[in-house]
């Protein structure tokens, strides 16, 4: 899903979007999908969503609403899924965590004291 949101977002602020009947992108996630593959929902969760806003600021989108939608991810995330994770991967926990933990706090740096002003 993440990814969707980045083509979409991607496409509207640089090109354009063709429709067609054909299938070429098809999600395959469902709730039994990450009963399968728990670690997956742990990536997702702190790797692949936060580096999403990254990208879009990338693609031209405002560092400050950029900034604004991880700090709400992180006040909003599920912290179940990060704690279930310590304690049945700790190593894998931790090592998603922290460079997580840093994109949160180099944001909220960020929105408090614009670069600009740095």
């Amino acid at each position: 899903m993440e990814a969707q949101v980045f083509w979409t977002a991607y496409c509207a602020a640089h090109g354009s979007v063709k429709i067609t009947k054909e299938t070429y992108v098809e999600s395959a996630f469902g709730s039994s999908y990450w009963m399968r593959e728990p670690k997956t929902l742990l990536r997702m969760q702190y790797i692949d969503l936060p580096l999403l806003y990254v990208k879009l600021m990338e693609a031209g989108y405002s560092s400050q609403f950029c900034r604004k939608l991880i700090l709400k991810h992180f006040i909003r995330n599920n912290w179940r899924v990060f704690f279930g994770a310590l304690r049945r991967w700790p190593v894998l926990a931790v090592s998603t965590i922290v460079p997580y933990l840093g994109l949160v706090s180099v944001s909220a740096l960020e929105f408090v004291i614009p670069s600009r002003e740095i």
